[in-house]
């Protein structure tokens, strides 16, 4: 039996409530990060969902090793990024501006987030429940959806290309319509969007390279180092002497496997990290720049705008006035 409430990738990690326009808003719980996705329902087995996600920890699923039936998800990453694994060793991961497909039944083990802020919209459908619901109300023959699930199928774990600019300009239109409250055309777009994406996957999907499980294996060490050594020097030179890799292999390894160059990586640890003593420490902003290696403040200031949008100093201002 399909539960979405059940099987979503939130929904061990969060709290729900559903409104009266039938929208599931999924509440991140605290002690894993912030913030929250909204799920909304466009025909039976068929959803569309806003994220805005500041994850702190990796989401584990302890309930599910597989789907409750065949699913098609596409995921088209905004801000941030994900690397996520199965219990049959496949690993993807995403980053702005790229989109996931995934066709299959296998469910997430564990899924880590590898910026503060995740910001991404999703498609998520039951395959046999849409199908039913397609030929009903469009009147759409069963091989379309069956075709589309076999092709995603043939690129696992999942195919990750850049957002194709149909995804672009839809997923633009679908947020506007939703903070509108247009829910009629959203459904509308949302499955216009999903038909659009059958047609360009069958027709233009380019051949994609997915990294090795022991070339993710490594790379993963160097990025749990990172992750560890926010404080400490850091440099690329210090990680190839480190794990003995070469510049040139070290940086393709770690784009490829995480979509993110290794220096945008290591900045946005420190920011997140800065994010934190912002809101909980008592150190100023220049104390906090030089524990991460600033000595400038004002480049400390810069990457931080670059990461969260506002200075270092709006940033704490914003966070102790919604305390209050």
């Amino acid at each position: 039996m399909n539960n979405i409430l059940e099987e979503y990738f939130l929904s061990e990690a969060s709290s729900y409530v559903i409104d009266d326009q039938r929208v599931i808003r999924l509440q991140l719980k605290k002690e894993l990060g912030e913030g929250h996705c909204e799920l909304i329902p466009i025909l039976p087995g068929f959803y569309i969902s806003f994220n805005h996600l500041y994850v702190r920890r990796p989401l584990k699923n302890n309930e599910h090793q597989k789907f409750g039936g065949r699913v098609i998800k596409i995921d088209y990453c905004e801000q941030g990024g994900f690397w996520a694994e199965g219990d049959n060793g496949s690993r993807f991961s995403t980053s702005p501006n790229h989109a996931v497909y995934y066709g299959g039944r296998q469910y997430f083990l564990q899924a880590e987030f590898s910026e503060g802020l995740f910001r991404s919209i999703d498609i998520f459908c039951y395959v046999d429940t849409i199908t039913a619901s397609f030929k009903k109300t469009l009147g759409v023959e069963a091989d379309r959806v069956e075709g589309f699930y076999r092709l995603l199928q043939h690129h696992a774990p999942c195919l990750t290309i850049p957002t194709p600019a149909h995804a672009m300009a839809l997923t633009e239109i679908l947020k506007n319509l939703f903070l509108c409250g247009n829910m009629e055309l959203l459904r509308i777009r949302a499955m216009e969007l999903f038909f659009l994406e059958m047609e360009f996957i069958g027709k233009e999907c380019p051949n994609t390279h997915q990294p090795s499980v022991r070339s993710v294996e490594r790379i993963k060490k160097v990025k749990q180092y990172i992750d560890k050594a926010v404080e400490q020097e850091l440099s690329i030179d210090l990680l190839c002497d480190s794990f003995f890799m070469s510049r040139t292999t070290l940086k393709e390894a770690f784009r490829k496997t995480f979509h993110v160059p290794v220096y945008t990586y290591i900045k946005n640890c420190r920011m997140e990290h800065a994010s934190r003593q912002l809101k909980e420490g008592d150190e100023t902003v220049l104390e906090i720049a030089n524990r991460l290696g600033y000595s400038n403040p004002s480049k400390f200031a810069s990457a931080f705008k670059s990461v969260y949008g506002i200075t270092p100093l709006q940033f704490r201002k914003k966070a102790q006035k919604e305390e209050h």
